[in-house]
């Protein structure tokens, strides 16, 4: 039973995920845990939480003492070279069909976006006539219940993916990336592909700063759109981070659209090496 849970039993769990090398994982666990204990402590004052929580009768919360692992959550700094760049889209280009590779393509040519995110999109929120794509972005603050809106524009190149994929769902709700129509596509599956292909690059000599993964992209197409003179502001509108400032959340209302159809057609010109 939860309320019986004791902080040393939860040390025990993360000790066997540092022990085999997953710091990271346990980092993230532990955050996990203290997130949803203090949810079910608040479930009794809190109007607005299922009140089903109040049946776990948490008076405690048995994570806070368990100290926060910082050391596994330091930022990291691998991005692609440009000629790393240019050989990862070639295989990327020249890959088998499959959805995972249209999920690749999909977070190259927006810009580098949060595949978790991607993967949720479903074909309500693309719009084929005025080429724009909406994600869901709950990350932030109180952003779970009502997930910030994240609009960009859909690049025309990566347009016949896009109807390909809509052409192969089962309902506006249904998943844009899947294999079998109904469940979305995980998240490890497309990273699966970039690690082939980055150890494909890796025996034909094309790494220069050693191994990467699916994780790196993202920086890597925020420096590439950095060294393109991109703003910092428009570059932030595109990988939706560092909008929760007073300014952007109650001043600002430019949809930075154009800027952003701008930043899109250098970025890939950029990355296919045009």
């Amino acid at each position: 039973p939860a309320a019986q849970v004791r902080a040393e039993e939860l040390r025990d769990v993360l000790a066997r995920l540092i022990d085999t090398g997953k710091g990271r994982t346990a980092a993230k666990l532990r955050a996990y845990l203290r997130a949803a204990f203090g949810l079910a402590m608040r479930a009794g004052l809190d109007p607005t939480l299922p009140e089903a929580l109040t049946a776990f009768d948490i008076q405690s919360n048995p994570a806070d003492r368990l100290p926060s692992l910082a050391q596994f959550s330091k930022a990291l700094d691998r991005a692609l070279t440009l000629p790393e760049l240019h050989a990862f889209w070639r295989r990327v280009d020249a890959s088998a069909d499959s959805p995972a590779r249209d999920a690749l393509i999909a977070c190259m040519y927006l810009g580098g976006q949060r595949p978790t995110q991607l993967l949720r999109a479903t074909p309500q929120l693309v719009d084929v006539s005025g080429a724009a794509l909406t994600l869901l972005d709950p990350k932030g603050r109180d952003r779970h219940a009502n997930p910030r809106r994240h609009v960009l524009p859909i690049h025309e190149e990566l347009m016949p993916v896009l109807r390909r994929r809509l052409a192969q769902t089962q309902g506006v709700e249904s998943p844009l990336f899947s294999t079998a129509g109904r469940v979305p596509l995980r998240k490890e599956i497309v990273a699966a592909l970039v690690e082939d292909i980055e150890k494909e690059m890796q025996a034909a000599g094309e790494l220069e700063r050693g191994p990467f993964s699916m994780r790196d992209l993202r920086r890597t197409a925020e420096t590439q759109m950095a060294a393109l003179g991109i703003s910092s502001d428009v570059r932030a509108q595109i990988q939706s981070h560092g909008l929760g400032d007073i300014q952007a959340r109650h001043y600002d209302r430019h949809d930075y659209m154009p800027e952003k159809r701008t930043a899109f057609t250098l970025w890939a010109q950029r990355f296919r090496g045009l």
